[in-house]
């Protein structure tokens, strides 16, 4: 059983890092969030960075929308193949929290071969 916490070497922190993956990685839509994904250059380190507009609300909104794509990558990361990941909202409703899991186990390793493909 692993351990369900999301350390902070599981985040995105830096301008830096979040720069890279959109610059480099693949673009994904789902029905409520836009992901960008890169491949991890260590296969058992997998990474999340939240990006939030304040055209999608007041602050209240983008930072539950925060929570919400946090504890979703949180349960789903023993699961997911080594990656860096990028969430931005799409559209201006929160996401539900099992299909956004469930989107994001989906979409991020069909988009993974896309990348190591593409360079």
């Amino acid at each position: 059983m692993h351990r369900l916490t999301l350390p902070k070497s599981a985040r995105l922190l830096k301008r830096k890092q979040f720069v890279y993956v959109q610059r480099c990685g693949q673009y994904c839509r789902t029905d409520q969030a836009t992901l960008r994904i890169v491949p991890s250059r260590h296969s058992n380190v997998r990474k999340v960075g939240v990006t939030v507009s304040k055209k999608f609300g007041k602050a209240h909104q983008r930072n539950r929308f925060k929570r919400i794509v946090r504890e979703a990558f949180r349960h789903v990361r023993p699961n997911l193949p080594g990656c860096q990941v990028v969430v931005s909202p799409k559209g201006g409703t929160l996401p539900n929290f099992g299909k956004l899991s469930a989107d994001l186990l989906k979409h991020i390793p069909e988009a993974l071969p896309l990348v190591t493909s593409s360079k």
